[in-house]
């Protein structure tokens, strides 16, 4: 989603997520970083004083759809 807003991804050094980068995977830290830094997601969670994001879990039905209409900023019905 990030890509089709022509977003590209900058690695953070302050990753606010505790469950990031994931072994093996760390080439999603810049696009979760990223994604969080934009207002599109806020993690699945907390653990202490930081988030989390649960890169491993998927993202259910109502969560990709609260997703498009952040990033494509489609107006709320009320």
């Amino acid at each position: 989603m990030l890509r089709a807003k022509g977003i590209t991804p900058v690695n953070d050094p302050t990753n606010p997520f505790a469950d990031v980068p994931v072994k093996g995977k760390e080439w999603m830290e810049p696009w979760i970083e990223t994604f969080y830094n934009e207002g599109y997601t806020t993690g699945c969670g907390t653990s202490g004083d930081k988030l989390l994001y649960c890169p491993e879990r998927g993202a259910n039905r109502l969560e990709m759809a609260t997703f498009i209409v952040r990033i494509f900023e489609f107006p709320q019905l009320p």
